[in-house]
């Protein structure tokens, strides 16, 4: 795999994020990468050149703009005979990618033009007469950058009528072609008026957010994925996938209309500006979203166009006066709408934090500045727009998406944020009900991790709110943090004491907590590790060959007797054994992390005992567990195994294979137990299944339903035990 550097990396992020574009860089044995509703997947498994694949991606979004029509026009026009040469080539390259109808309907030629654009064609054609593309990419790049906002730049021919300013820039942005009639002042002055009476009168269905939305879509997923690290069972969602998604559109689409019907009636209401104003300001909020980004310590405007039907995104907050006041006088000082629109919110912001400090009971400030509290929908269901509005502009300059989600957020309950006392947000605390959804910081931009200096703050919310649900949870995780910070300080300093080992693995294999990203006192510990690697070995009776701080690949391994055996005794990581060569684990005793089996040759497990968490046997060729005694997730069978060997825990979901006969020794289960299609009669030393029990079996489920009660067994043999190490 190719090591790509995260000064490109960041390079290809920050200037797809200037145009409004997402990137994600993926692993795949084939594609160079693709475009997708709003991102580009960059494939970093291939050495290639990223900019460029980048920038191909990136002109796909703009195909059927006029900008890029007229340069492919213009390139067409003038190199017949090349582009005839190229025709030739493409046909046959994509003749197996895309089907008939779409290479005569010159999908074929928008690849011309967009590798002539950049550069990018390997046959022979005369180049000097072809290096167009880096003058004709920076010429569409600059001309759609201008068109993402609203234009306050006047063309000359405009400037000279006899209008008002704002008016003139309703003409810039409405009308592809000047009005052609006697009396153009009269048409464009009764075109305003039908326009803005279109707008005050939308209907709801026009908000409607379709349920195959992607936006959508990652918001169910998101929703899944944290529901998951919770450990909380996310079989009902899974399995009523379109009823939920129904529910979550209907609950966004009544926000978003409300969000908007309230800025309508503040602006419909407000005789100062005139109707050219209101127009131009409500299309905008309409028809694009804005917000800001911060990447590298520098802070980037987004602005997007808003999907109908798709996009979830917040309204623009324009329901004040401060911000309109400012838009509408300043509109001759600023070069571009963007930053006339952030400096009015700026504006805005000053005079929320002034009048919203609140004081709660026992929650230690230390004097850094204070709390907000956003009330919800729930709460304050008169007020939640009004709030999300404010809320929306106090956190434009963070990392929080609640920049543009304010009043989806709101809707599902109140909001905190903590601001120091230059009135600036460093710690956001949202609310489900009365449950503590996300705690989040604005430490290393977009993965929010709380700083330092504020996470006692944090600490003294949470302290005493850790009776609410998920409370404890983020309580925990912020003193875990804690705990790394001092690690890292021990090992640095050479202080560490030898009974700290236990505890400090222990931490080093959690997971983050509803992590937004890496977690950055983890990385620097995994750094550290390597200078304390003889204690480690030494705790755990081992050599410090014998041990590998991080994630297996299943590259390594010895030759013992003619098998391929794995070379380490402990990992304190992930192991994919997929690709590996490897038959025996060995010696290999405990695996902290996940550990992938699929598809690997392996027969035997060796002498392994324990899996920190998931394991998967899928495609596997073993067929008994051996000595294998804790799972700390769940389990993902194949069908070739017989015989649990000495398993005692699964702390996650199992599917039982068909198989399997016998639980022999395991006493435990902490999550969903599926016995259909297996052989199992009774439930030997089982004592208690967290989650759900399903059956096949009349008798095996009656058996549960006598012995059980709550998932937990009457008789109990008290035989559980969870392996520490």
């Amino acid at each position: 795999m190719v090591n790509l550097s995260n000064e490109i990396k960041n390079k290809i992020i920050n200037f797809n994020l200037s145009l409004g574009i997402n990137t994600e860089f993926i692993k795949d044995e084939h594609i160079l990468g693709y475009s997708l509703n709003n991102t580009i997947y960059i494939n970093e498994y291939i050495n290639q050149d990223y900019e460029k694949t980048n920038k191909h991606e990136l002109l796909h979004f703009y195909t059927n703009t006029n900008e890029f029509k007229s340069i492919k026009d213009y390139l067409f026009s003038k190199y017949k005979e090349d582009i005839e040469l190229l025709r030739k080539e493409y046909y046959l390259r994509y003749s197996g990618l895309y089907k008939k109808e779409e290479i005569d309907e010159c999908l074929i030629d928008d690849e011309i033009a967009i590798d002539l654009i950049i550069d990018n064609y390997n046959i022979t054609l005369d180049k000097n007469r072809l290096l167009v593309g880096t003058v004709m990419f920076n010429i569409l790049i600059k001309s759609i950058k201008e068109k993402r906002y609203l234009n306050i730049k006047i063309k000359n021919n405009i400037n000279n009528m006899k209008l008002t300013k704002w008016e003139k820039i309703f003409v810039t942005n409405y009308y592809d072609k000047m009005p052609n009639t006697n009396n153009k002042y009269e048409t464009i002055r009764q075109d305003i008026k039908n326009e803005l009476n279109r707008l005050y009168n939308i209907d709801k269905e026009e908000f409607e957010i379709d349920i195959n939305s992607p936006d959508l879509i990652r918001e169910y997923e998101s929703e899944i994925k944290a529901l998951e690290q919770r450990g909380e069972d996310t079989t009902y969602i899974k399995n009523n996938k379109e009823e939920i998604l129904k529910e979550m559109s209907n609950k966004i689409t009544e926000t978003l209309y409300e969000e908007y019907m309230h800025i309508v009636n503040f602006i419909k209401t407000n005789e100062l500006y005139e109707d050219a104003f209101k127009v131009c300001m409500l299309r905008e909020t309409l028809l694009k979203t804005y917000k800001k980004e911060k990447n590298n310590n520098e802070t980037d405007t987004i602005v997007k166009k808003r999907e109908k039907h798709k996009t979830i995104m917040g309204h623009m907050t324009l329901a004040s006066d401060t911000i309109l006041k400012t838009i509408y006088e300043n509109v001759d000082t600023y070069e571009n709408f963007a930053n006339l629109y952030f400096a009015g919110l700026e504006l805005y912001n000053k005079s929320i934090t002034d009048k919203s400090k609140i004081k709660l009971d026992g929650v230690n400030t230390y004097g850094l500045g204070h709390w907000i509290k956003f009330e919800g929908k729930s709460s304050n269901e008169k007020e939640y727009i009004e709030n999300a509005k404010k809320l929306s502009a106090l956190v434009q300059g963070t990392p929080w998406c609640t920049k543009t989600l304010a009043s989806i957020q709101l809707a599902n309950g109140d909001f905190y944020v903590f601001v120091d006392n230059d009135n600036k947000p460093h710690i956001a605390v949202k609310m489900i009900g009365n449950t503590i959804d996300e705690v989040r910081g604005i430490k290393n931009e977009n993965e929010q991790e709380i700083e330092d200096n504020y996470r006692n703050i944090a600490i003294s919310f949470l302290e005493n709110n850790k009776e609410i649900k998920n409370g404890k949870e983020w309580l925990d995780k912020e003193e875990w943090n804690k705990r790394l910070i001092r690690y890292n300080e021990e090992i640095e300093t050479n202080t560490l004491k030898d009974e700290e080992i236990p505890q400090l693995m222990e931490d080093y294999i959690k997971y983050d907590y509803k992590s937004h990203g890496e977690n950055t006192n983890k990385d620097r510990l995994k750094e550290n590790l390597q200078k304390i690697k003889g204690k480690i070995s030494e705790y755990y009776n081992c050599n410090e060959e014998e041990i590998l701080i991080g994630d297996y690949y299943g590259i390594e391994y010895k030759e013992i007797n003619g098998q391929k055996v794995c070379s380490y005794r402990i990992i304190f990581g992930d192991a994919n054994f997929k690709y590996s060569e490897i038959t025996d684990l060995g010696n290999l005793t405990i695996i902290r992390g996940n550990a992938f089996i699929s598809g690997s040759k392996i027969t035997s497990l060796g002498n392994l005992t324990y899996i920190g968490r998931y394991v998967s046997f899928l495609g596997s060729k073993i067929t008994n567990l051996r000595n294998l005694t804790y799972v700390g997730g769940g389990i993902c069978f194949n069908s070739q195994i017989k015989n649990l060997g000495k398993l005692t825990y699964i702390g996650g979901d199992i599917c039982f294979g068909v198989k399997i006969k016998d639980l022999n020794d395991l006493t435990y289960i902490g999550g969903n137990a599926n016995f259909k299609g297996s052989q199992i009669t009774d439930f030997g030393n089982l004592e208690e299944i967290k989650g759900r029990a399903y059956f096949n079996s009349p008798e095996l489920e009656e058996l549960y339903n006598k012995e059980f009660i709550n998932g937990k067994r009457i008789k109990a043999t008290n035989k559980t035990k969870i392996l520490k190490l």
